[in-house]
């Protein structure tokens, strides 16, 4: 299960838009490490808008105004 959280919201309006995006791993309800995943050959990656190229990868995602035009949608993959 991946489970993601905000620094600071969801939502946001105008050009307030200031948030670090985290991607937690759990299996077997046990949280992953970074460096577990590694060992797994996974990869976590971040996608805006579903698209198909990756914007960024690692469990973290810090997301800013001048990342979002209009609006924008953030999803995390975990891959391997």
């Amino acid at each position: 299960m991946v489970v993601i959280t905000s620094s600071n919201g969801f939502i946001f309006k105008n050009t307030s838009i200031a948030t670090q995006l985290t991607a937690s791993v759990y299996k077997g309800g046990v949280l992953l490490t970074d460096a577990n995943l590694t060992s797994l050959g996974y990869t976590i990656k971040w996608y805006k808008d579903g698209g198909t190229t990756a914007v960024a990868t690692g469990s973290t995602y810090t997301i800013s105004a001048g990342d979002v035009s209009n609006k924008a949608t953030f999803s995390a993959q975990l891959e391997g």
